[in-house]
Formats: structure tokens, sequence, C-alpha cells
């Protein structure tokens, strides 16, 4: 089939599919706050009447009186999970890594149900920070290195955060909101002062949709709207500085390791590579991959783990059920290649992946609500897979800190932190308890094999 993602139709926050079979069309669409419903007749109506058969809509007018079912930041079509204790699935007997439940933040437990889902999580550089954007608006800072981790709530969004980003070192956060404004916070580490502030609001006629900071320089970031622009910003006085104008609304943003060029990723299922231009703040084209046409990518990673490498690899998740690694060069024209394609479970939600800081181990969400932990997968044809459980719904998030504990948000607004170990004879599993309700869980292994190219 074919997935779009149509301009209008994101201003109101939803994606739109199309597939066809020998005997019918279907249309589904999803959306923040409202239902899906799959359309059986063999044609869809197009903005004027027009009859639509197995081909991509453009407009949201066509859309809008469907009911739908699956928000992009939010509860899925599939029932909640049954609760179950958090456990590993292993794909082999012996693993050079394990990993045990840490923490349970979130849920009943924790943040409580009326935070909405988990719609980004990004961990910092350094002090070990970690900030959860959700469905409400409000960002949390976690700060999950004491021995009851301390959870602080930052208000001030009344729309749901779409992206965050961290300065480095990790004194200012970025978060940007469906509210169309970008809020700058001075987060602090220090023994009894943990009180996060905003400092400035910045209102744009567009909706923010992705963030980053410009390599080693944390006074000039970079947005990318609805408007199909990426906008530079001063951090200090907030203003924008350049406005380069791009041809897709852009989903999500990877620096390259040097600082000279931008990979862009968009609804159409396109990845493209930009050269920056550092003193004039100027994005050239410079080339660009299909993963799979008219499938969005829904995130975008970056590792680069050799220096001596000419290569860097990515990895995007496709809302085809995929996520692609690709190889890059490091310098212009950042030329990139197909490398590797793992099937998840990935058809309906906006899911995030995130690379190992220091290798190409990457962690993923999934729709059957396990992160997948796929280790060193460029070194092996069959990587090994790694199957954490214990969310109650879709993981959509995960973020994994410079020493290796992955973090992972579902829909339900659940947030877990799994240790990341990697001795041999240390236990799979570790029973832990539940933060929140104090009762002890175990973990149980068990093994299964799994092809990454099948």
């Amino acid at each position: 089939g074919k997935y779009y993602l149509s301009e209008s139709a994101l201003k109101v926050g939803f994606y739109g599919s199309v597939g066809k079979d020998q005997s019918t069309a279907r249309c589904s669409t999803i959306t923040q706050d409202m239902d899906l419903e799959t359309l059986s007749s063999g044609s869809c109506k197009g903005p004027a009447g027009s009859e639509v058969s197995g081909s991509t809509v453009d407009t949201a007018s066509s859309l809008a009186s469907s009911p739908v079912h699956t928000p992009i930041f939010g509860p899925t079509s599939q029932p909640p999970l049954p609760s179950t204790p958090p456990h590993i699935l292993q794909t082999q007997s012996e693993s050079n890594f394990s990993c045990r439940i840490s923490h349970r933040l979130g849920g009943p437990e924790g943040l409580g149900p009326s935070i909405g889902p988990i719609t980004r999580l990004k961990y910092s550089k350094s002090l070990g920070l970690l900030s959860a954007g959700t469905g409400s608006g409000t960002v949390f800072i976690v700060h999950p290195l004491t021995p009851d981790p301390h959870v602080e709530p930052c208000r001030g969004h009344t729309a749901k955060v779409i992206d965050l980003e961290w300065s480095d070192p990790a004194h200012y956060l970025l978060s940007t909101s469906l509210d169309k404004t970008i809020r700058i916070w001075h987060v602090t580490d220090k023994p009894g002062a943990r009180k996060s502030k905003c400092i400035r609001v910045l209102h744009e006629p567009s909706i923010g949709v992705c963030l980053r900071f410009i390599p080693n320089n944390n006074n000039i970031f970079l947005l990318g709207t609805m408007s199909k622009t990426l906008k530079f910003f001063n951090l200090s006085t907030g203003k924008a500085l350049v406005k380069n104008k791009v041809r897709r609304v852009v989903i999500c943003l990877a620096w390259s390791g040097s600082g000279r060029g931008l990979y862009m990723a968009d609804g159409g299922g396109k990845v493209s590579v930009l050269e920056y231009e550092t003193m004039t703040h100027i994005l050239k084209a410079n080339g660009s991959l299909v993963l799979s046409r008219g499938s969005a990518v829904t995130s975008l990673s970056l590792s680069s783990p050799s220096p001596t490498s000419p290569f860097e690899y990515l990895i995007a998740n496709v809302l085809h059920g995929a996520v692609h690694m690709l190889k890059a060069h490091k310098t212009p024209p950042f030329a990139m290649t197909p490398y590797r394609k793992f099937p998840i479970p990935q058809r309906h939600s906006s899911i995030r992946s995130a690379f190992h800081p220091s290798s190409l181990t990457f962690a993923t969400g999934s729709e059957d609500g396990s992160v997948w932990v796929f280790t060193n997968p460029a070194d092996s044809p069959t990587p090994e897979v790694l199957k954490l459980q214990g969310h109650q719904g879709t993981v959509l998030n995960v973020s994994i800190s410079a020493d290796g504990c992955i973090a992972s948000g579902d829909e339900m607004g659940g947030i877990m932190i799994w240790d990341y170990l990697t001795t041999r004879n240390e236990s799979p599993v570790t029973p832990v308890a539940r933060r929140g309700c104090g009762e002890s869980r175990g973990g149980s292994t068990s093994s299964e094999s799994t092809d990454s190219n099948s």
C-alpha cells in the first residue's frame, strides 16, 4: 500500500494511508483525538467528489469526515496489553549484553494517566538527565540516578509536545508543541536546587515539528516547521537568523558527525541530505534516498562510532513496518546507500528509535508493546535481538544514555528505564521493585530465532 503525509492534515495531527489489493481500495486515517474506521468500499471520494481508487489523496477535507482511531502520539486501535511483569525475550542463549528493568515510572503508579502518551524521550549527553514530553503538554525532567528517581514537571505548553532537544552540557532544554510555541527551559541538577524554569517562549506562525542544536554551538538551534521551512534561531535573543525553504514538511532531523551535513526525513518516505554553511547558515541540497515511496519516516538517528572510518550510519523508522539502516560518507556530498533492513511491528504509530552513543547497537519501540534492541547489527548477518517487555501498550519512544541505560515510553503514559549490562556472567534479569506500588517483580528469559533480513 501507499502511505502519505498531507501537509494540511498534519496541521490537525493525522497521518493518512491508502492501500489497495485485487478487489478493494482501503483508506484509513490516524488522528490525534479520533478513532479509526476502515472504508471497505472500492473507492474514496476526493475533495471535489471524484473517486480515488488505490492512489494518494492530498487533502485533509476528504478525510476529515471519516471517524478514525489512532492518534499520532496516542493510543492505538489495539486494546491495552495485559499488565505483566517486565521480562526479556532473548534471541540467543548466550549474549554479550543483558538487560534488567531498573525503575518503573508513570502509569497508574507514577506520573498518572492524565498526562497522555509519552510523545518524546530524550537523554541529555551529560548529567544523566532524561526529558519526557507528553500528550498533555507537560514536560518532565527525570533524575534517574538517585535511589528514588526524582520526577520534575515543567508546565507551560497547552497542547501535545512534539520534540525535545538538550544543549551540551545539559543546562538548557528546548521543547516544541502543537500550540505553536517553542519553550526554552533552564535545567539544574544541583542537590536541593532541582527547579527547572522556562526562561523564554517563542511564538511561531506554524507548528514546529523538530528541533536540533547546531553541533558544538549551544547558542544556535534549528527548527523544522509545518510551513516547509528550516529556521535558525539565536538562543540568547530568541530571534530568527535565517530561514531556508524546503520542498516537503520535515518530520525529523539528524546532524552528521562533522556538523557539515544535515539529514532530514519527510512524510513521503524520503531521506535527504543538505550541506550546511556555518558562516551564513545556508543549507544546500546534496541528494536524497527514497526508502519507501509514500510511507512516512517517523524517526531518524545517526551514529559515527569509529573516528577513523570514512562512513557513518543512519537508522530510520518507516511506517511500513521496518527500520532501515543507511550508510553515509562523512564528507561532502554525504552520499547515502541502503545497508540493512529490520522488520518490526509498526504500521500505524509514530515510533522512534535511538543508537547507542558509542556503537551501532540501537533500540526501537514497536506496536507489540516491546522494546526491540538490535546489538551490533552491522557486524552480523543475523544480529542478536533483545525484546524488552513490560509496557502496557505501544512503545512510542526510546532513548539511550551515555552509559547505556535505555529509557522507553508508551502510549499509556508509562516510562521504563532499563540498565544495560555488558557482562556475560550477569543474570539477564534481576528482580526489582516497581516504583510507586512497592511490589517486587521478577523476569524471565526465553530463546527464539530471528533473521533481520527476512
